[in-house]
């Protein structure tokens, strides 16, 4: 089709309708009243449509109870009559089935009348008294049963009872004991007593005073030896504990003197000599051995010797001191400075980490004679490196890793995992450690972060520093175990998460204990996740050994 054509002027052929036609024509199908305005809706008539608050109050009537407009009079269907409104209502019902008498005051209980329960003190006495004995008002005239006059009550009566029992003579004084009358009893007040006593014994004693054990186990005084008297023996003597004395004299192939200013004997001894048992299938059976103790001898002399199980050698009294048979320089450790009795209190002592005879050279080392006892050496962390022989391996490696010139271990990875220990030596061996203002520091690059996350890893072997997580640990132990003693991670509190930042160890000053000794110190690390990430495990600081 052609296009549109111009629509022609107002009111002819084709032009649209006014506003007053088109409501011409809708007044033909509303309803009649007013011009459009809504007569009908949904095809009602305007009069069939509920218009005003009042004709709704009106329709609502119809349904609702009577007398008043709206205010339920009527609920659920029941009118406001069927309905109890006040409380003298609710009284009056309950009163149909409560007791009689008052108002709701509980005078039906449990379907009861108050006639029928006890009230007052004086109802609860009148009842008890029914059952209890005579005499009084319940004051426990029949007990289990029994009336009080077949109880027994005082004193008097219960000894009276006694006495049948008992033997003659005084009211309950032993005159009978386990059916045994006093008279064949022995007395203590009887002056002729001692006499009969020794009398009995001297039956049974051997002849020659009163009972001075001139008999024992059988046999006469004279087998016995005598501490007033020198007592000799012909036989072979054998003791099973020790023996003491000021001066011993053994006759035969030879003479042991003991504490004897010039003796004349095969074996001279000052002191006391213990022997180890010997296995004469290893050891010649003339070679002395002496048992390997732990701990000196107390009230030691000058020249008295033992073999320190710890040390693993001998060790002479010098008159002050013990010391390692040999050794007349520097000790190895501030534990052995305190077991020789050379401490005198904390500070720098001459120390020989390797003995006289190492290559390492005596040197001046703070000890800690305080701390638990004393006896620790301190190791700084050159002293660990250049003195020591500190050594970083490489269990994960890293791509930055080493010893800086500060003596300072360090690690960095680039976006993988790493893990690292540090081992030095200490030949005089240590079986505690403690770390006294130790802390470490974050290394990073990029603005990543170093984290010790408590929650997801605490290093618990030496070969893992990362448990495979984006976090890490530091530890603390020796190489000669399988894993760390102690760590960061187990007492941090909080997650640690830091770029550059340094971090202390949280139990500075707790001492750790490895059960025995050990010749090793390390210390363990690790970080994991996709950042350049890493640790200065050991910053600054010092660790102590025992």
């Amino acid at each position: 089709a052609g296009p549109q054509g111009p629509v022609g002027p107002a009111g002819g052929a084709g032009s649209p309708d006014t506003p007053a036609q088109v409501r011409a024509k809708l007044v033909q199908v509303d309803g009649p009243g007013s011009g459009i305005d809504a007569d009908r809706i949904d095809g009602l008539q305007g009069a069939e449509l509920v218009v005003t608050a009042q004709d709704v109050l009106e329709r609502l009537r119809t349904v609702d109870g009577r007398g008043s407009g709206v205010d339920a009079d009527r609920l659920d269907g029941l009118d406001s009559e069927d309905l109890v409104l006040t409380a003298t209502e609710i009284r009056q019902r309950l009163r149909t089935v409560d007791g009689e008498g008052s108002g709701i005051d509980a005078d039906r209980l449990d379907g009861l009348d108050s006639s029928e329960l006890v009230l007052t003190a004086a109802e609860i006495l009148a009842r008890l008294l029914t059952v209890d004995g005579q005499g009084s008002g319940v004051d426990a005239d029949r007990i289990d049963g029994l009336d009080s006059s077949e109880l027994v009550l005082d004193g008097e009566t219960i000894v009276a009872r006694l006495r049948p029992v008992d033997g003659r003579g005084s009211g309950l004084d032993a005159d009978r004991i386990d059916g045994i009358d006093s008279a064949v009893l022995l007395r203590g007040d009887d002056d002729g007593l001692p006499g009969r006593i020794l009398g009995w014994l001297v039956g049974v004693d051997g002849a020659g005073s009163g009972v001075d054990a001139d008999r024992l186990d059988g046999l006469d005084s004279t087998k016995f030896m005598r501490v007033d008297r020198d007592t000799g023996t012909s036989g072979d003597l054998t003791v099973g504990g020790d023996v003491s004395a000021a001066h011993l004299t053994v006759r035969g192939a030879g003479r042991i003197g003991v504490g004897v200013a010039n003796p004349q004997a095969d074996v001279h001894v000052d002191g006391t000599v213990i022997a180890d048992v010997v296995d004469a299938r290893v050891v010649e059976a003339d070679v002395l051995h002496l048992r390997p103790l732990g701990a000196a001898p107390a009230n030691a002399e000058a020249g008295m010797v033992y073999f320190d199980s710890r040390l693993g050698g001998l060790k002479v009294h010098d008159g002050r001191f013990w010391r390692p048979v040999g050794v007349t320089g520097p000790l190895r450790s501030c534990r052995e400075i305190v077991e020789a009795g050379l401490a005198d209190g904390s500070g720098n002592y001459e120390i020989d980490f390797d003995g006289a005879e190492g290559p390492i050279a005596p040197r001046a080392v703070y000890c800690d004679m305080e701390t638990d006892g004393g006896g620790w050496t301190e190791i700084d962390l050159c002293t660990a490196e250049e003195v020591l022989g500190g050594r970083l391996v490489a269990v994960e490696a890293a791509p930055i890793a080493g010893i800086n010139g500060s003596c300072m271990p360090y690690t960095q990875d680039a976006g993988g995992g790493h893990t690292y220990h540090y081992t030095f030596d200490f030949p005089a061996g240590f079986r505690a450690f403690y770390l006294d203002d130790y802390a470490a520091r974050a290394y990073t690059g990029g603005g990543d972060t170093s984290d010790i996350y408590p929650s997801r890893f605490q290093q618990s072997a030496w070969n893992n520093g990362n448990g495979g997580s984006s976090t890490g640990d530091i530890s603390f132990g020796t190489a000669g175990q399988n894993g760390p003693v102690t760590s960061f991670a187990r007492f941090l509190g909080d997650d640690f998460s830091c770029d550059d930042c340094t971090i202390d160890f949280p139990r500075n000053g707790r001492v750790f204990d490895l059960g025995r000794d050990y010749d090793t110190f390390r210390i363990g690390w690790g970080e994991g996740g996709g950042q350049d990430e890493g640790f200065f495990p050991w910053r600054s600081g010092t660790i102590r050994l025992r």
